[in-house]
């Protein structure tokens, strides 16, 4: 055998036992097999996943975190900057989240900005999040997931999208704090906090993981799923995006104590700005429509 076959045999037999020492550590629900890789799905429904509870607000807000100028439809708009479409101000990096709104005139151009404190958002009192290209550069990604937790009903969903940690474009943004991937939002589910006994972690957020999307670069795209499969686990810039579907469980009943007695934002407050009915009928395993998203910024 030359010594670039002894190579290689070594380099197998390392991916290999790698392989073999991940596959050990998959947590109860999460497929070991995912599907095909132009379906571009993972979906892990953790047992104690509830369905949206129908006694909570039948109005709730719906925002979308970081919005840029990109904001979503029927969502309203959070950002630091007044140079996007915000309906409201927040710096997303201290905690608790406190709204300052900003009014508009016709052409979009502001207005008048509410230059007091803000108002905390209240506990349980937002049913959708949309958080596009953000979550890599939040400071403190722990205090981010467990606000977004506090602020979300029994149910209610949170969608990522950022850079899959193995793109350049992961890498390449020096405002960039941390690489994303499919595992980072275990550490936010309990059962595999638990089963990996991690709980000096200090976790206070649970969430169901309902879906994963791997995003290809384009000359991917009509490649066979077991291709893509073997380049997203080894081939670098071959997935541009990753996108995370993710519910918030929590007991109906659970009360949380708040972290500010001031005054607090509710979904009345805004509903003419985005409040959605909540549907009938949501529950854990429904499938999320996926959709090319459009970045919020060029990383």
């Amino acid at each position: 055998m030359t010594k670039e076959q002894e190579f290689f045999s070594d380099l197998s037999t390392v991916e290999t036992h790698i392989e073999e020492t991940l596959s050990s550590r998959i947590p109860i629900g999460f497929p070991e097999t995912p599907p095909s890789a132009s379906m571009g799905h993972i979906s892990t429904v953790d047992p104690d996943c509830k369905t949206v509870d129908k006694d909570s607000k039948k109005t709730a807000m719906r925002l979308d975190l970081a919005c840029g100028n990109n904001k979503r439809e029927g969502f309203v708009g959070v950002d630091i900057s007044l140079d996007t479409q915000a309906d409201y101000l927040c710096n997303l990096d201290e905690y608790p989240w406190r709204l300052r709104k900003v009014t508009r005139n016709e052409d979009g151009s502001v207005k008048e900005v509410e230059f007091e404190a803000g108002k905390v958002i209240e506990d349980n009192s937002v049913y959708e999040i949309h958080c596009s290209h953000f979550i890599e550069h939040v400071a403190d990604i722990k205090a981010f997931m467990e606000e977004i937790h506090r602020i979300l009903i029994p149910g209610g969903r949170v969608t990522f999208y950022a850079p899959y940690y193995s793109s350049i474009r992961a890498m390449q943004d020096f405002t960039h704090k941390r690489f994303i991937s499919e595992a980072t939002f275990l550490y936010f589910n309990k059962g595999w906090m638990d089963a990996n006994k991690l709980h000096h972690y200090g976790v206070k957020c649970n969430f169901a993981i309902l879906s994963t999307k791997f995003l290809f670069e384009a000359e991917w795209n009509t490649r066979a799923d077991d291709a893509k499969e073997w380049a997203r686990k080894h081939t670098p810039n071959s997935v541009s995006d990753i996108e995370v579907v993710l519910q918030a469980i929590k007991e109906t009943s659970e009360k949380h104590e708040s972290k500010d007695e001031t005054e607090t934002l509710g979904p009345t407050d805004i509903w003419r700005m985005g409040a959605a009915i909540i549907p009938d009928g949501i529950k854990a395993g429904d499938t999320v429509a996926p959709e090319k998203e459009q970045a919020n910024d060029a990383h």
